[in-house]
């Protein structure tokens, strides 16, 4: 939901990191999460365009916080361009500070 994704920023924010993250959401999220995405710099993409919009945040800046499908977002990451499982967080809303 757009609240989770709000306490996530917040998270990442208290962490000091958020200044180097770029969102980028799945076109089928809701209008609030591409709003925030926009919002704060970030892109929406296709699963067609998935790996060039991963690209172009990684130009913007060190880390991507992929929204809504983490499938989408680790496969594209992983299989498509070569980085390891282990550089993709999951962030679980369930969890204090997202696990």
């Amino acid at each position: 939901t757009a609240e989770q994704v709000a306490e996530c920023w917040d998270v990442l924010t208290e962490a000091g990191v958020a200044d180097q993250v770029v969102p980028v959401s799945y076109m089928n999220s809701s209008a609030d999460i591409k709003a925030f995405t926009g919002k704060h710099g970030g892109t929406i993409c296709t699963s067609s365009n998935a790996k060039r919009a991963l690209e172009w945040a990684f130009e913007q800046g060190e880390k991507i916080l992929f929204l809504p499908d983490q499938h989408l977002g680790r496969n594209t990451a992983v299989r498509d361009m070569g980085l390891e499982l282990e550089d993709c967080v999951l962030y679980n809303p369930h969890k204090p500070n997202g696990g």
